[in-house]
């Protein structure tokens, strides 16, 4: 069970890592062009 939730939240990390940076970069290039 704990192991289960400690992966869960890893993947929980994971993707709000990439959707800030994925919202990150786009607002970067927005901002150049």
């Amino acid at each position: 069970m704990l192991m289960c939730q400690c992966a869960n939240w890893a993947a929980l990390a994971g993707h709000a890592t990439l959707t800030f940076l994925r919202v990150f970069t786009h607002r970067d290039t927005f901002l150049i062009s």
